[in-house]
Parts: structure tokens; sequence; C-alpha cells
């Protein structure tokens, strides 16, 4: 009998926190990120899609910035809010094939911390089994990501 370890591949969908400063700078961002990684990812932004956003990288407005309204809050108000159902709901639409395909969704903040995001995707089971923290990027002044 073999003593084989298998590793195990994390299927889960990244999700990656990134700190804007503004609408026109997180434009400028996507407007960097490459066409074939775009394809497969999503950004939730707290307004309505920037003028000028390119049309590979999909882009899905929030109704407020949750991880900037929570910071300091408990974990009990973050888990049940229009992020988290709309986390959901794309889930369900890629698994219903009525949404293509996505690796990576990209949550844009003005919080200077992801740390809501973390807990939430740590103790919400539906959200932990299928999605995974990955980054906190900082689209700065200069509007490279660190």
């Amino acid at each position: 009998m073999s003593d084989q370890t298998t590793s195990k591949v994390d299927s889960r969908i990244e999700i990656n926190a990134l700190h804007i400063l503004n609408p026109e700078g997180i434009c400028n961002w996507a407007l960097k990120v490459n066409q074939a990684l775009a394809s497969q990812s999503i950004v939730m932004a707290p307004f309505e899609r920037p003028t000028g956003w390119p049309e590979h990288l999909r882009f899905q407005a929030l109704p407020e910035d949750e991880l900037l309204a929570a910071e300091g809050q408990c974990l009990c108000c973050a888990l049940k809010s229009p992020l988290a159902d709309l986390l959901r709901r794309l889930f369900m639409a890629v698994l219903t094939k009525k949404e293509s395909s996505v690796t990576t969704v990209y949550v844009a903040t003005y919080s200077r911390t992801p740390d809501c995001l973390v807990q939430t995707l740590k103790h919400a089971p539906f959200l932990a089994q299928r999605y995974r923290f990955g980054e906190y990027l900082c689209a700065n002044a200069t509007n490279k990501t660190v």
C-alpha cells in the first residue's frame, strides 16, 4: 500500500479586497487588467459602473460600501448583507450556467482593512465553502496596484 499524500486543490472562488480612493481610480486599474484574467473576473463596487469601464471586465454595483460601514462592528452584522447575498447569487448563477465562469471576485472598498470580509468568509458556511479570501490590494493615487 502506497503512503502517498494527496494534496487537495482549493477550487473555491478567490475574493480580493481592492482599496480605492475614487471610482476613477478603479476604472484606471480595470483598464490595466489582463483581458484573459478579466474574462473570468467580476468587480463589485459601491457605485454605478464608471464611464469608460472595459467591456471585458464584469461589474456589479453594490448599494453601499459594507466593508467601510462595518469597520469595528460585530461579525453577526456582516453575515446578512447585500454583498453576501450577491456572492450567494453569483455562485448559483455560475453553477446553473446563467453566468459564465468566475475565478476571481474583486470587492472595491474605501475601507483600509478587509477584516470584515475575511471574517465573513470564515464564518458564513455557504460562503466559506465556495469562496476564499485572496489578497488586499491597493489602487493608489498613481493608479498602480500594490
